[in-house]
């Protein structure tokens, strides 16, 4: 696995590792639930997770929207590490301040475990990593290239003073067969600064599903293709700046 370099201010506005599986027929709704007195004491707060179906018309264009509940989400007292227990998956987050991979791995498992013995899924078919990272520029800069190895431009005919953008590719790594969705965004200034957000989506998906003693090694693996990601997608600058 690389190293890469400690931030101190890492600029992790959010982490999620999120497993999704088949749904065994045989679980409802209220045996997801039971995991509640299982966690309450860490997650006290319970809300119903909510899916939104979109009903179309007999012309073939959406009419209303429906939502039905797939399960439940658990968040801690500070509101900081949220778990959700549904009957597609299991998705635990944690939110700035992010503290470390280790920490948020042993949690995820801890609580995996106990979804998985509840839910009883046919086959898990998604492993995934998410992080969501917030870099506040100066607002006086609009050289993105000084912070960004990449960058969306306008041509250079045109004024370069860029308030708003939106990119996303996605990368197929082939000798894992993981996929990367990268999305760069600025939704316009703050107060004393630009933020740019760096929205890093890694997953492997697995049509026949994966032995459940792959799921942890694999997310390792994945944790450091993500890592390659950002540190490949900021230059020395930004990196100084989080140091």
């Amino acid at each position: 696995m690389a190293s890469y370099t400690w931030l101190r201010n890492a600029p992790i506005l959010e982490a999620l590792v999120d497993i999704r599986v088949k749904q065994n027929p045989k679980i409802k709704l209220d045996d997801l639930d039971s995991a509640y007195d299982l966690i309450a004491k860490s997650y006290p707060d319970k809300k119903i997770g909510k899916e939104v179906k979109v009903v179309l018309g007999t012309d073939k264009l959406p009419t209303e929207k429906e939502t039905y509940p797939i399960g439940f989400k658990y968040s801690s007292n500070d509101g900081r590490q949220v778990v959700q227990f549904r009957l597609d998956g299991f998705t635990f987050s944690r939110l700035k301040p992010y503290q470390d991979w280790e920490r948020l791995r042993d949690e995820a498992r801890r609580l995996w475990d106990i979804y998985h013995t509840i839910s009883k899924p046919e086959l898990i078919t998604k492993l995934a990593l998410r992080y969501i990272n917030k870099i506040n520029l100066p607002l006086t800069e609009n050289d993105l290239d000084e912070y960004f190895t990449v960058s969306p431009k306008a041509p250079q005919s045109l004024p370069q003073y860029v308030s708003s953008f939106l990119s996303r590719i996605v990368l197929h790594e082939p000798s894992n067969e993981f996929i990367a969705i990268i999305s760069q965004v600025l939704e316009g200034a703050e107060a004393d600064s630009f933020p740019i957000f760096l929205d890093i989506d890694v997953f492997k998906e697995a049509r026949d599903g994966f032995n459940i003693n792959q799921i942890w090694p694999i997310l390792e693996r994945l944790r450091d293709f993500k890592n390659k990601i950002f540190f490949e997608s900021i230059t020395e600058k930004t990196k100084e700046m989080l140091l």
